[in-house]
């Protein structure tokens, strides 16, 4: 006997300790599949592991900063340090030169007297204002299948100077170089700054030899090439969403939770307000100071944040496991795989999403499958009726039909295990239970223990935690305690001596019921805390 004690105690100690590194993902919480289609006028900002590809247009653009542009010319920004590599021929040419020029016409420029250089890799070192690799229509940008292992992806408009409609952008902040190719026409590089400093290049020869080295004040690049590479290393990327040709597709993005070793928000984003500073109207004055705040907030919700969706000034409609669901203002979902294209639907650009996701709120409810087809997420929760209705029928039967009497010998040697198996059932349950509160919210009470989050956030999960547990002991284990044990007595003839038996599986009845029902749960409380709304029926 006491041998099993040790037994059971050593396998408890080793699954305690092991418990929260191996099981990563859940045992029993339901995934949700959704999809639909998600107008660009919603901001989305997706967080996560990412591989990002798809051909990309240049923004249509005449004039920006008070820098005089060629007429036709479709643009796109590099920020940060980028290099391109494999041209044919580079021309450097005074910004005077392109008075009357439209961006057809540059070939008219290039046997102009000035420095040429052949077969050659260029470096740009952008400051606080990018670079513009300007093209005709015919030139595209070409992302393969770039992999991020954390990147913040927002998908957002920006109004340019010059332009009174909004353009869709693709923002990507991540410390990951991002790999690129040219196709199409003669192009040229220019700076978008008059400031020396913030425009510096260097010209290279195939040998790797420095054949030019200066600013391009008052200058820019013509490159006499139709294909050649680009590598931005940047923590700060702008890729416009513009398509005059109207292509099917645009930009793919594939995004997954990443490993908690690669989140660092607070490095991601600190550099941004310095690398996109003065470029359009885009203000982000101050992000940085603001970052620098909340840094403590920022690693607390990585983990909450990790493989998610933020939707804001949304209204749209998804479709989640076959019914639609709408959102109302803003949005936020936790996805273990997300797909999303954007393209071009008959001149309106839309981003089509597909993924399984662990949650969904829609704004003033998390979706649940008990209660899809209510309002607020909420349905009555018939199940725990039933259960209910059955522990009452095993007690009669037990206590009135089939009364048997307690069998003393077997009551009193299965006393002892029943408390050990108690014990273990109960640690396990909550510790199995603390695995799924931290597979759909990314977060959980064990979490929070075990790490150097704020105080608020562990109280806040704690204090969840163990509500959850106090409704579910209430409303399931109860009455599971009772089936079990009137089975014991009814085939057994076993009696108080066993009660350890029917608690341990009651209280493992919890972390099925926290699994299934924490977020109908959490909606039912929402519903309390509005007076306006009432309790459906499911």
């Amino acid at each position: 006997m006491n041998r099993s004690v040790l037994i059971v105690t050593v396998f408890l100690f080793i699954f305690f300790l092991a418990a929260p590194s191996l099981i990563h993902a859940q045992l029993l919480s339901p995934t949700a599949h959704i999809k639909g289609k998600v107008d660009l006028g919603t901001k989305s900002v997706f967080l996560g592991k990412t591989i990002l590809s798809g051909n990309i247009h240049g923004f249509p653009v005449t004039s920006l900063l008070n820098i005089f542009l060629p007429g036709e010319m479709y643009a796109f920004p590099l920020f940060g340090e980028n290099i391109l590599r494999d041209v044919d021929r580079v021309i450097i040419v005074e910004t005077s030169a392109l008075e009357n020029i439209t961006i057809e016409s540059l070939g008219d420029i290039a046997d102009m007297d000035g420095n040429n250089f052949s077969d050659v890799y260029i470096t740009i070192t952008a400051g606080d204002y990018p670079f513009l690799l300007g093209s005709s229509d015919d030139g595209i940008i070409s992302l393969q299948s770039e992999y991020m292992e954390y990147a913040i992806s927002v998908l957002t408009n920006f109004r340019l100077d010059e332009w009174e409609e909004e353009i869709p952008f693709l923002v990507e902040l991540a410390t990951s170089e991002i790999n690129m190719s040219y196709m199409g026409n003669m192009s040229m590089l220019i700076p978008l700054s008059n400031k020396s400093a913030d425009s510096h290049a260097v010209i290279y020869g195939s040998d790797g030899a420095v054949l030019w080295n200066d600013t391009l004040d008052d200058k820019f690049f013509l490159i006499d090439d139709n294909s050649f590479t680009i590598t931005q290393n940047s923590s700060f990327s702008l890729f416009p969403i513009y398509s005059k040709k109207n292509e099917e597709r645009v930009i793919d993005l594939s995004i997954y939770p990443t490993s908690s070793e690669h989140i660092d928000m607070s490095s991601v984003l600190k550099n941004v307000e310095s690398s996109i500073k003065g470029f359009g109207n885009i203000d982000l004055s101050g992000l940085s100071g603001s970052i620098r705040g909340f840094d403590t907030i920022l690693s607390a919700a990585s983990p909450v944040l990790n493989g998610a969706w933020i939707l804001v000034d949304t209204n749209d409609t998804l479709t989640v496991d076959n019914t639609p669901q709408s959102f109302s203002k803003i949005g936020f979902i936790r996805y273990n795989e997300l797909s999303l294209r954007v393209s071009d639907t008959e001149g309106e650009y839309v981003a089509s999403v597909v993924g399984d996701c662990k949650l969904i709120f829609l704004g003033d409810h998390f979706y649940t499958a008990q209660a899809s087809d209510s309002e607020n997420g909420v349905a009555f929760p018939l199940p725990f009726v039933g259960i209910w209705v059955l522990a009452a029928g095993f007690f009669i039967l037990s206590h009135f039909v089939f009364k048997k009497e307690v069998n003393q010998v077997y009551d009193e040697k299965i006393r002892r295990p029943a408390m050990v198996f108690h014990i273990v059932a109960l640690i396990v349950a909550f510790i199995l239970m603390d695995r799924e509160i931290s597979y759909q919210f990314g977060i959980s009470a064990i979490d929070v223990m075990f790490s150097q989050s704020m105080p608020m956030f562990s109280a806040m999960f704690v204090l969840m935690e163990l509500s959850l547990w106090t409704v579910g002991f209430l409303i399931v284990a109860i009455p599971i305690r009772i089936v079990i044990q009137s089975i014991l007595r009814m085939i057994m003839g076993i009696g108080k001596g066993g009660r350890g038996i029917g608690k341990g599986v009651g209280v493992l009845s919890i972390w099925f019921f926290s699994a299934f029902y924490v977020q109908l749960f959490i909606n039912i409380i929402l519903t309390m805390l509005r007076p306006d709304s009432f309790f459906p029926v499911g």
